[in-house]
């Protein structure tokens, strides 16, 4: 699931490495509502296909993802954050016990936007953050679960917010030719 608005379409498809009719598209309610209003639209688009799923005349409707990998836009390495996340869930950290699993930066700040969550335990948390998302805080949104922080050595989760992390990220991304 893709949130954002329809201008994004084509960047976000050529960047997927997807057919466009596998991304669901859906956008936060109401725009630019913060990532709390992201992730409750994104869950309430996987809800809407599981149920699109359902073969008509059945009560038994199509089970939705399990597990939700939830990365934000702003994230150049999101590919890298992904497989860090998905070998520490294959290596046991998102175990029975856990509602998910985030990286965590070099200075110890956990990443909310970059990291594997239940589903189940997810909505349940946007249930219980009501009717305003708008604004809220991924901390709060979070707080109730039982979550495990990854240690991101590779700094694969590191977030472009300003013009200066603009700068250092293109200059990592392009560096200057070595002469001689």
């Amino acid at each position: 699931v893709v949130v954002g608005p329809e201008s994004s379409r084509p960047a976000a498809g050529s960047a997927a490495g997807s057919a466009a009719g596998d991304v669901l598209w859906t956008l936060e309610d109401p725009p630019l509502g913060g990532p709390v209003a992201g992730v409750a639209a994104a869950l309430a688009a996987l809800e809407r296909a599981a149920a699109a799923e359902t073969p008509s005349g059945t009560e038994t409707a199509a089970r939705p993802a399990d597990w939700v990998l939830l990365l934000a836009c702003d994230l150049p390495w999101a590919a890298d954050a992904a497989r860090i996340l998905l070998a520490a869930a294959d290596a046991g950290a998102a175990a029975d016990a856990v509602d998910g699993i985030h990286l965590v930066d070099a200075d110890g700040r956990a990443q909310w936007l970059t990291g594997l969550y239940r589903a189940s335990a997810l909505a349940e948390a946007v249930r219980l953050t009501g009717v305003e998302v708008r604004g809220a805080s991924m901390r709060g949104l979070l707080g109730g679960l039982t979550l495990r922080g990854i240690r991101d050595e590779s700094n694969a989760g590191r977030d472009v917010d300003t013009w200066q992390d603009v700068a250092e990220t293109e200059a990592i991304l392009n560096p200057p030719p070595v002469c001689g």
